[in-house]
């Protein structure tokens, strides 16, 4: 017990860390906590300009940046540590929260509010890098603004999870939009199979009955780096369902897009999420849901 109370007292004056362990005090990096609410992506400072008036949140990353790449820079961390909630989509959409110590009782995950019973969860898929070893992925799609439905009623939880009950007017501009482009996919994809190169559409699917086929390929420009993933394509493709179409989440490389057009006859189509910072994440998301849907169309 002493050793727990001298260490939060020692680690509030930044005299060390108590073995990594956040510790949730205003002052614990030498400040006072700011009555703001902290983002790091776009569906956080979408999801906060919604349930917030103008001025309530922060956004931490420089815009463009991508959740699963960012890392805070000491000053950013300051100010994430500092604000009096931190709004995150989910461990697995921001990776560095993992390694970031930020105090617990000030996160709020959108993943972890949701209704479990609604999320999904992606397979537990062993592979390999080249000559690396062996590792798996699996976990929950952490998504949740693509699906309409969950969206509407996660956020009146969200709301008051920020201590903002009163500011959420119920409305989601662009909503309606967005639904249309998701009846547009509907009708295109007449029970015809998409190839996805990572996670993400799981939801999407889902509303729009649309089976994604994940082929978790994390290429470089000259193509998959893992053997699972290259196995996966090329059985994908050949089944007598397959759209032709080979989907990414990210920015597909170039080479590697001219490759599969070549051998594999697939044609590559970027889906972008609205995941990055500053996205306006359900414009960006609405015309991505019409780009599939155009290019299903015979």
């Amino acid at each position: 017990m002493k050793k727990s109370i001298l260490c939060t007292v020692a680690a509030s004056m930044g005299l060390w860390s108590c073995g990594g362990d956040a510790v949730d005090t205003p002052s614990a990096r030498g400040g006072q906590t700011r009555d703001v609410v902290a983002v790091t992506s776009g569906p956080a400072e979408w999801i906060a300009s919604l349930v917030m008036a103008e001025g309530q949140w922060d956004a931490i990353a420089e815009a463009g940046s991508v959740p699963g790449t960012w890392r805070p820079d000491d000053g950013e961390l300051d100010r994430l540590i500092s604000a009096r909630k931190i709004l995150l989509v989910g461990e697995e959409f921001e990776p560095w929260t993992q390694r970031a110590g930020l105090p617990p009782s000030r996160v709020v995950s959108l993943v972890s509010l949701a209704d479990p019973s609604r999320l999904l969860a992606t397979d537990g898929i062993t592979h390999t890098h080249g000559t690396g070893p062996a590792h798996s992925h699996g976990g929950t799609v952490p998504t949740v603004w693509t699906d309409p439905d969950l969206l509407e009623s996660l956020l009146p939880v969200a709301a008051k999870a920020l201590g903002a009950a009163g500011a959420y007017s119920g409305e989601i501009p662009g909503l309606a939009d967005y639904r249309a482009a998701l009846d547009e996919l509907r009708g295109a994809t007449r029970g015809r199979a998409i190839i996805v190169s990572g996670h993400g559409l799981e939801y999407i699917g889902r509303i729009t009955g649309t089976e994604f086929r994940v082929a978790l390929l994390e290429p470089d420009e000259n193509g998959p780096t893992n053997d699972r993933g290259r196995h996966q394509l090329d059985g994908f493709a050949k089944k007598p369902d397959d759209a032709g179409l080979l989907v990414w989440v990210d920015p597909p490389p170039t080479a590697f897009r001219d490759v599969v057009k070549s051998e594999l006859g697939l044609t590559s189509v970027h889906f972008d999420l609205g995941g990055s910072a500053g996205a306006e994440t359900l414009q960006v998301l609405t015309e991505s849901t019409r780009r599939l849907a155009a290019a299903l169309k015979p």
